[in-house]
């Protein structure tokens, strides 16, 4: 029995919004995939299984995408807030100690 390929690799933090990337990296991880690989794939995201292998590398980019595109969203808007956190937070006022006589 042939080892199972990785499962997808996550999608990394500082992932862009860019539609065309996340195609790319969608499909060049499919293709690398048996017909049983798509099938566990597809079926571990609760998604049709069935079909012509060109059927479900197509299924599956397709679910890649919008997961690449999902967490890319996620990760965007927690880094804006951070900066927006740093700019809005007030200082804290920190006053010299009384001089000593």
């Amino acid at each position: 029995k042939p080892a199972a390929p990785a499962p997808a690799p996550p999608v990394p933090a500082d992932a862009s919004g860019d539609d065309d990337a996340h195609r790319e990296k969608a499909h060049a991880l499919v293709e690398s995939y048996t017909f049983k690989d798509l099938q566990r794939e597809l079926k571990s995201r609760e998604l049709r299984a069935a079909g012509k292998k060109q059927e479900l590398k197509d299924r599956l980019e397709k679910a890649l995408v919008a997961e690449y595109a999902a967490a890319a969203a996620r990760a965007a808007p927690v880094a804006m807030e951070e900066d927006d956190a740093d700019e809005a937070a007030p200082r804290p006022v920190v006053e010299a100690p009384a001089p000593v006589a």
